[in-house]
């Protein structure tokens, strides 16, 4: 399924409400559309236009909505378009139709383009990937008993998958690009996603502080499988954190390099859901993994990150009276001129925060995001009608 979605004349009232906080960016600023409003219109149902997440793929950028949580707002609203943006003309292009709840995360491997299938809307007796190799979107419908397929990554010629079977939690890897599977059972509670550092591979379930003793991350061992890593804990993970100590912990948004990874730390919310409150930088020295906090902005979130070359960009937004300020800051990585403190590149104020970002020649595009202040005793007043814009500011 393809087909163009037009903006034209949309949302121009709403714009001149908010012109002034646009006049404040510190770049060019161009409002893009809503593209997920035909699918999510309005009501609860707004919460889906959440864009989790964008990802850049031969000149397109590709776009996640939808929202597998049971609890609602917009609960299981699946299947979920996938739209990409044709930057060179502004237009949002629906692409494919995901037989899943929620796009929540696309990878990029080996040139291909993967999706994660997040909440399967068929029978749970398999779960799903998609792959788009350039040429064409294919749904692999293999993963036996999948209930939630949460992150996915090759390594050392292999596919590696995060699943939440029900009850338990495993990964399954897979040698012949999906056709059949091996599992790896990882006992009670859900595989969340997976992490490589340097050469090496982890999977991650939740981190309880107050439950450090719990196995809540395993390293794969070539010829052996998944090891144990009971010396790993939600204060190895994430330090010099404080903790509210009733809730578990994620590690989310991971973006590897050659010899670290970056990943945001957030608290798992609303089912599937996450609410980010650190960035951590993570390295192999001397076999070991060790983790620091990475400084941001004080009183700022982080909500996504990306590498370009030796750079990092981190998305971080912070509450300015009834809206947000959101910014965009350049930590350089490697190499000579390598700092560790971040330069502001951009910044301006918006109704809702972004969620997710991406870059394409010196310029940004955002995904605009609203969170729920409580899971269980939501009200529809939070969700605020520019949920889902999509935004474009250059330097």
């Amino acid at each position: 399924m393809r087909g163009v979605l037009s903006f034209s004349g949309m949302r121009l009232f709403s714009l001149l409400l908010f012109l002034p906080l646009l006049l404040q960016a510190e770049s060019s600023f161009q409002f893009l559309g809503n593209p997920f409003v035909y699918k999510y219109p309005d009501g609860e149902e707004i919460y889906a236009r959440n864009i989790w997440d964008m990802q850049l793929f031969r000149g397109r950028i590709y776009l996640g909505a939808g929202n597998s949580s049971n609890r609602g707002p917009a609960q299981n609203a699946g299947p979920v378009p996938l739209l990409y943006l044709e930057p060179e003309t502004g237009k949002f292009i629906v692409d494919y139709i995901v037989k899943d709840e929620q796009i929540d995360l696309f990878r990029l491997e080996d040139g291909k383009l993967y999706i994660p299938g997040h909440d399967a809307t068929e029978k749970w007796d398999f779960g799903n990937f998609y792959v788009n190799d350039g040429n064409r979107w294919q749904k692999v419908r293999t993963l036996p008993k999948a209930l939630h397929v949460y992150d996915l990554l090759l390594h050392r010629g292999q596919i590696f998958t995060a699943i939440g079977l029900n009850k338990v939690g495993a990964v399954m890897s897979s040698g012949d690009g999906g056709k059949s599977w091996t599992s790896h059972s990882h006992g009670s509670g859900r595989v969340y996603g997976l992490l490589k550092v340097g050469d090496q591979l982890f999977a991650h379930k939740l981190f309880n502080p107050s439950r450090p003793k719990n196995l809540a991350i395993t390293q794969w061992v070539e010829g052996q499988g998944f090891s144990a890593r009971f010396d790993l804990n939600a204060y190895d993970l994430f330090p010099q954190t404080d903790f509210n100590r009733s809730g578990s912990l994620k590690i989310t948004r991971s973006v590897a390099l050659d010899s670290e990874s970056y990943y945001i730390g957030a608290y798992k919310h609303n089912d599937h859901q996450s609410k980010p409150i650190a960035l951590y930088r993570a390295q192999m020295v001397n076999s070991q993994l060790r983790v620091t906090r990475v400084p941001i902005a004080e009183s700022s979130t982080p909500r996504d990150i990306l590498v370009r070359g030796r750079h990092l960009y981190i998305l971080v937004s912070s509450e300015e009276g009834e809206g947000f300020e959101i910014a965009v800051y350049r930590r350089t990585l490697q190499g000579e001129g390598a700092k560790e403190e971040a330069q502001r590149l951009i910044s301006f104020n918006y109704p809702v925060f972004a969620r997710s970002f991406e870059e394409l020649n010196h310029c940004f595009y955002f995904g605009m995001g609203v969170d729920l202040k409580s899971s269980g005793s939501w009200r529809e007043s939070e969700l605020k009608d520019e949920t889902g814009d999509v935004v474009k500011s250059c330097m």
